[in-house]
C-alpha cells in the first residue's frame, strides 16, 4: 500500500472543522435527506420538509447547523404573508 497525492488536491477538505462537518452531516440521516433535496435545486425549509418528510422542529435545527457549518447557503429570502 502506498500514500499517493490526489491529482486534484484542492478537493481535500483540509480544515479540520469541515471535516468534522461533513462527516458529522453524512452520519446522520436527516442531514443527508435534506442535503439531497436541496443539492440540485433552491428550496425552501418547508419545500424540504415536505420533500423528506422530516418533522419541523428537527428539521429546522439542522438546517441551521448546516447552515452555520457552511454546507449549505442561503440562495434568497422571499418574504410571505404567512
Amino acid at each position: 500500500m502506498s500514500c499517493q497525492e490526489p491529482a486534484n488536491s484542492s478537493q481535500l477538505v483540509m480544515n479540520h472543522r469541515a471535516k468534522s462537518a461533513v462527516l458529522t452531516a453524512l452520519a446522520d440521516n436527516e442531514m443527508m435527506k435534506i442535503l439531497a433535496s436541496a443539492m440540485n435545486q433552491s428550496k425552501s425549509v418547508n419545500e424540504i420538509l415536505k420533500e423528506t418528510n422530516i418533522s419541523h422542529t428537527p428539521a429546522f435545527r439542522k438546517t441551521k447547523w448546516l447552515l452555520e457549518e457552511g454546507l449549505i447557503i442561503v440562495d434568497k429570502i422571499i418574504i410571505t404573508a404567512d
